[in-house]
């Protein structure tokens, strides 16, 4: 359909027994509180068998249903290590602090880890909290991302420049 954009955001490819990166968990949801009702449809495509202890996609659970209520306060974002540089404006990425976490899981949500198996494709809600974990195993961690707008969200010149870019 021509009422939609979609999007190859980018790969992520995990090494397991890394020594040379530090890593924490980081749960996010990548909707602006600003922005009301769902927006944007993630997603991953998946390369590589993920089990328990391989890498991965963790999503809170029921989190997107509690977006607007959670929001209804000023939040103030986490200032996690690894969150974007202050210059950039990332105003579709909100990274929720342990209290925040803590806050939904009252409410009946649950940190969830996906398992998945090679050519799985998985699609959440923007405002859905969500993180990766880092591979405990011997497996790879290998992903496709995936994106999914209302085509009226993006501006002609945008869509010129992108498949510009994807053609170079």
């Amino acid at each position: 359909t021509k009422e939609l954009t979609v999007s190859f955001d980018g790969q992520n490819i995990t090494l397991p027994r890394q020594k040379d990166l530090t890593w924490s968990p980081w749960p996010h949801c990548d909707q602006s509180p600003e922005r009301k009702g769902m927006q944007c449809v993630q997603g991953l495509l998946n390369y590589q068998p993920n089990g328990p202890k391989d890498g991965g996609l963790i999503v809170m659970k029921g989190s997107s249903k509690l977006f607007d209520q959670f929001f209804k306060e000023t939040r103030e974002q986490d200032d996690h290590e690894d969150k974007p540089p202050e210059e950039e404006n990332f105003r579709d990425l909100f990274i929720f602090k342990e209290e925040d976490v803590k806050w939904f899981e009252k409410r009946g949500c649950e940190m969830i880890k996906v398992n998945l198996e090679p050519g799985d494709l998985v699609l959440w809600d923007s405002r859905t909290m969500h993180y990766a974990c880092f591979p405990e195993g011997d497996l790879i961690r290998h992903v496709q991302y995936v994106c999914m707008t209302p085509a009226k969200f993006a501006k002609q010149e945008d869509l010129d420049l992108k498949a510009e870019l994807f053609k170079t």
